[in-house]
C-alpha cells in the first residue's frame, strides 16, 4: 500500500483520456515523469474507496487489517473538526450497553475504564494509558488526573505529552467517582503496582498500542464501523460538547490541554484551579446517559458476581 500511495501520487489526472498517456502502462507513465499530477481531493477519493473495500474485507474475514487506513493526504484548507467523527448520545448508549459493560465481562481494567475516562475528561489516549498511580491525587479537595512528564518512582522518564500546554490537572468527573474509579485506583495502590493500568506494556513507544487495537475490534462489534470512530473521537466529542455548551475556550483549554491563543495568554496566563475547572467545565459534561448499571462492576467496587446481560 505504501508503494501504491507513492505511485498514485506521481500519476497525472485523466490518464485514460489524455492522448499522451491513455495507451501507456503505469511504468511507462512514471518514466515520463508527468509534471501535472492528481489533485489531493482525487487522490483521497481513491484511497477512501479502497479503504471502504478493505473495511468490508475485514468485517467478512478476508483481511486481518485495513491496510489503506491512514493513507489519505491532508489538504491545506481541511477543517480540523472534519478529521474525525463525534460520538452521538446514541453511539455512546450502544457502546456502554455492550456485553462487556452490561455483563461485566471485560478481562482487563483498561477495557472498562479507558472509554469512560476518555468521554468524561477529553484526555488523549496516551495521557491516560501512561499514568502512574501517584498521578491520581487530591489537590485542594478535588481529585485530579495529573497529566505530566515527571519520572516514575524508579526515576525513569517514560511519560510524554504532546506540548507544554498538555501538562495539566484534569478534575475527575463525578460520574467516574460514582462508578468507582477512585476505589479502583485505591485497589491498584494497595496491590503495590506503580501504574494505574499495569497490564499495559510499552509497544512501539506507546502504552496505548494494545488499547487502540482492542477498541477497534470492540467498536466494530457494536456496529460502529467508521474508521473515524477511533479512540481520539472521544476527545473530539468532548470538545464539541464544550463548544455547543458555549463554554469559553480559554477555560476548557485547561482541561483539554490546548495552547491558549495569543502570546499574552500563553505566556502570562495561569491555569484555572481544579475547583474552578470542576465546577465550570468538567461537571457540565452530560450526555444524558444512565450508567447506574455499571456501579456493580468488579473494576469499580470489587463486586465480581455475574450480572444479567
Amino acid at each position: 500500500m505504501r508503494t501504491f500511495k507513492t505511485t498514485l501520487m506521481q500519476l497525472p489526472p485523466n490518464r485514460k483520456k489524455a492522448k499522451e498517456y491513455r495507451n501507456k502502462s503505469i511504468a511507462e507513465i512514471l518514466r515520463a515523469a508527468p509534471k501535472k499530477r492528481l489533485g489531493k481531493t482525487t487522490f483521497n477519493n481513491i484511497v477512501t474507496n479502497i479503504s471502504s473495500f478493505f473495511e468490508w474485507c475485514v468485517r467478512h474475514g478476508y483481511l486481518k487489517e485495513n491496510y489503506a487506513r491512514g493513507l489519505k493526504l491532508r489538504t491545506r484548507n481541511e477543517r480540523m473538526d472534519g478529521a474525525r467523527a463525534v460520538f452521538t448520545p446514541e453511539d455512546l448508549t450502544t457502546m456502554f450497553n455492550a456485553k462487556g459493560y452490561r455483563g461485566d465481562s471485560f478481562k482487563q481494567p483498561y477495557m472498562f475504564w479507558i472509554p469512560l475516562l476518555c468521554i468524561f475528561t477529553g484526555a488523549r489516549l496516551e495521557e491516560l494509558c501512561q499514568l502512574y498511580v501517584e498521578d491520581v491525587r487530591e489537590v485542594d479537595g478535588v481529585w485530579v488526573l495529573d497529566i505530566n512528564e515527571n519520572p516514575g518512582p524508579d526515576g525513569k522518564r517514560d511519560k510524554h505529552v504532546k506540548t507544554a500546554s498538555s501538562i495539566r490537572l484534569v478534575p475527575v468527573h463525578p460520574v467516574l467517582q460514582d462508578l468507582g474509579f477512585l476505589r479502583y485506583h485505591a485497589s491498584v495502590v494497595k496491590s503495590g503496582e506503580k501504574r494505574l493500568f499495569p497490564e499495559l506494556k510499552k509497544i512501539r513507544n506507546r502504552y496505548g498500542h494494545a488499547v487502540s487495537k482492542w477498541f477497534s475490534r470492540f467498536r466494530k462489534s457494536v456496529g460502529l464501523d467508521s474508521e473515524l470512530h477511533d479512540l481520539h473521537a472521544f476527545r473530539h466529542t468532548v470538545i464539541d460538547f464544550f463548544k455547543k455548551q458555549r463554554i469559553p475556550k480559554d477555560i476548557y483549554s485547561d482541561v483539554t490541554g490546548h495552547a491558549q491563543e495569543g502570546t499574552a495568554e500563553s505566556v502570562y496566563a495561569k491555569a484555572y484551579s481544579p475547583a474552578v475547572l470542576l465546577r465550570e467545565v468538567v461537571e457540565k459534561i452530560d450526555y444524558g446517559l444512565d450508567l447506574s448499571y455499571l456501579k456493580g462492576s468488579k473494576f469499580g467496587n470489587g463486586a465480581t458476581q455475574d450480572r444479567e446481560v
